[in-house]
């Protein structure tokens, strides 16, 4: 039986946690609003540029414009960052799902092209997030667990993954499609409506 390491901490604590994540971390993040997941993934990809490691955005919740624009709300100088290929937000549409269909071995190789790239910039590595609500939209949960699977609970890839879920789009009895997901990651982190977090680290 696997063991499962559980520490309860503030919001402050998990900002913390999520800026000193390392290249092969993979992380699922569950939230209840979105400011919480803002802060989270803001935070995460953020404090990664200023490590040195290039950011990359899956929209697929929000708008690629709207994450600019709530990203500018932030302080965060987007059209800079875009402009010097340190941030990347990029659309579901063409990277998770074409023409309908979820391919894991082609969001992969995108991955592994967008890392590679990166580094040729000169950036030592790939800090990437992404929303993902739109799976659940278009009725593509059994591909979306096949996609998570697939990247492994610790990335082979030496980037690092940070997986947004609503919990909302866990009603009608999906706590199984949940339970598999976690099971996908190295680490899991429920923001809540109460003020500690818990980060699990199976």
């Amino acid at each position: 039986m696997k063991k499962f390491e559980t520490l309860m901490l503030s919001k402050d604590e998990v900002l913390k946690f999520v800026r000193g994540l390392e290249p092969h971390s993979h992380v699922i993040a569950f939230y209840e609003n979105p400011e919480d997941k803002r802060d989270l993934l803001y935070t995460y990809l953020m404090s990664g540029i200023e490590k040195g490691y290039a950011g990359a955005y899956v929209a697929g919740e929000e708008t690629p414009d709207e994450v600019r624009e709530h990203m500018k709300e932030y302080g965060i100088d987007v059209d800079k960052l875009e402009k010097e290929k340190a941030l990347r937000i990029i659309n579901y549409d063409g990277w998770y799902i074409v023409n309908g269909k979820v391919d894991p071995q082609h969001t992969i190789s995108l991955w592994i092209k967008l890392l590679e790239e990166s580094r040729r910039l000169g950036y030592k590595s790939l800090r990437a997030c992404g929303e993902m609500t739109v799976f659940f939209r278009k009725g593509l949960i059994k591909e979306l667990i096949r996609y998570e699977e697939s990247l492994h609970r610790r990335l082979e890839l030496a980037m690092m993954g940070l997986c947004a879920y609503n919990a909302r789009d866990f009603t009608g009895g999906l706590e199984h499609v949940m339970i598999r997901l976690i099971a996908s990651h190295e680490y899991l982190i429920v923001m809540g409506p109460v003020k500690t977090i818990t980060v699990v680290k199976a």
